[in-house]
């Protein structure tokens, strides 16, 4: 008797741990769609970097400008700041289509962790379309500023800035909830 207990107890925790990591069911489809999701994801995350070294470039010069003198080069600007805004338009399709794959999981039966992890990546990039959006949005209000008759550089200095540090929380909010995923991948192998 005390041995077909210790076989079912056995078969116990063998099928818990198979439920918790998001073994059996539709494990294989929900594998899948994870990897699909995250190679997604690691190209906009290479992309993104690009973008912000690209974004660091362009308002370190235009600073270098303003600092030593010179008058604002708008035209130049103009080309950098749409060839950005086209970055931040291809990240955001690749995002959505992130998103999609990460969504096809939650039809899914017994994969729990894969839902979990799915749910965070998708919490992720739902925060960072507004992100995006906004980046565009100081782009197109940076030109303006740059292009007024009155260019007041304190004041655009100031405008950057108020940017800048809104960019930074949207980023520590990400990374909380990319960490979250790191661990949750980790803990149920996905």
């Amino acid at each position: 008797m005390k041995r077909n207990s210790t076989i079912v107890l056995a078969v116990i925790v063998v099928c818990l741990g198979i439920t918790l990591s998001g073994c059996g069911g539709d494990s294989g489809k929900a594998k899948s769609y994870i990897q699909l999701g995250d190679k997604s994801m690691a190209v906009l995350e290479s992309d993104g970097k690009t973008l912000g070294n690209d974004m660091e470039n362009l308002y370190n010069s235009l600073y270098h400008d303003i600092t030593s003198g010179k008058t604002p080069d708008v035209s130049g600007f103009k080309d950098t700041a749409d060839n950005l805004k086209s970055q931040a338009d291809r990240m955001l399709r690749k995002a959505s289509s992130a998103r999609a794959e990460y969504l096809r999981v939650d039809s899914l039966k017994d994969v729990p962790g894969y839902k979990k992890y799915a749910d965070l990546k998708v919490r992720i990039i739902d925060a960072n379309v507004p992100g995006f959006n906004q980046l565009k949005s100081f782009l197109d209000q940076s030109l303006e500023k740059l292009s007024a008759k009155s260019f007041d550089p304190i004041t655009f200095e100031s405008f950057v800035s108020e940017f800048a540090d809104s960019w930074a929380k949207l980023g520590d909010t990400t990374g909380k909830l990319q960490s979250q995923a790191k661990s949750l991948k980790k803990k149920y192998n996905l």
